[in-house]
């Protein structure tokens, strides 16, 4: 790639295009179309079109807040850890946890799973325990 930021025609690596277009802290997205900051590349969210920014990525950063899945590949808020509901394509985010937490939406079931409110004394069992028809009138 040839670039005449410079004053004169030299082949630059896409980093130091990125940062003679976009500066230090910032990563280029496309040629001109944006710049981001650099702590968003590869944080598993799209933050460039047909997320460029996650292209060719070995891990994932999660930001502040998030947890990261054991595929390394997706990052999820902190509170759907140990929520009953697996937000993780492998799972992780559930199979470790001890007692599962519900959100407001949701009914917890004895057995600590957590099923949507609205199945919660509807006539089927949701709960494997089969606690969310119990005491129902």
């Amino acid at each position: 790639m040839y670039d005449k930021i410079y004053g004169e025609e030299e082949e630059l690596s896409c980093m130091e295009l990125s940062e003679a277009i976009c500066g230090p802290d910032k990563w280029l997205c496309t040629s001109k179309d944006k710049c981001i900051d650099k702590k968003l590349v590869c944080d598993g969210k799209e933050d460039c079109i047909g997320y460029l920014d996650e292209y060719q990525c070995q891990y994932w950063i999660c930001v502040d807040g998030m947890w990261k899945c054991s595929d390394n590949l997706t990052c999820i808020p902190e509170e759907n850890v140990c929520d009953g509901i697996n937000h993780c394509s492998d799972h992780t985010d559930e199979s470790s946890c001890e007692t599962w937490k519900c959100s407001w939406s949701y009914f917890q079931c004895e057995s600590g799973n957590c099923i949507d409110r609205t199945r919660h004394c509807d006539g089927q069992f949701d709960c494997p325990d089969l606690s969310d028809e119990l005491f129902c009138t």
